[in-house]
């Protein structure tokens, strides 16, 4: 690793993310991942001056709950983090691919941008 460049995220962009990998967030954590799973839990490594964070989540995901991204956002929010969570109604996991559904990619897509801009990232249309 470049230790001229910060492998610190300007932004962070999550889809169906993973935010607890205790017994609380994702009932796989223990059983893949050991007494590690506290250990390398986003959630429990919540603090002031994160990244801006944008969440994409489908609220019928039955493999990672919704409400653990609730929680999450909640607590970023706490801390005076920037957390958007863009919450599709009735959509299961990995509810954006182009594969599966068109209209749910173009809005991801576009919601996207438009954070990115926000953040200075991308130029306003």
């Amino acid at each position: 690793e470049s230790k001229q460049i910060s492998s610190v995220p300007n932004a962070m962009a999550l889809f169906n993310p993973v935010v607890d990998t205790t017994e609380t967030g994702w009932k796989g954590g223990p059983k893949q991942l050991g007494e590690r799973c506290k250990e390398i839990s986003p959630f429990h490594f919540i603090r002031k001056d994160l990244p801006p964070t944008i969440i994409f989540h489908g609220t019928a995901d039955t493999t990672v709950l919704f409400e653990n991204v609730e929680r999450f956002t909640r607590q970023m929010k706490q801390n005076g983090n920037r957390c958007e969570l863009v919450a599709y109604q009735d959509q299961e996991h990995g509810f954006f691919n182009l594969s599966k559904n068109k209209a749910n990619y173009d809005s991801t897509i576009e919601k996207l941008d438009q954070f990115l801009t926000s953040l200075g990232y991308l130029n306003q249309k």
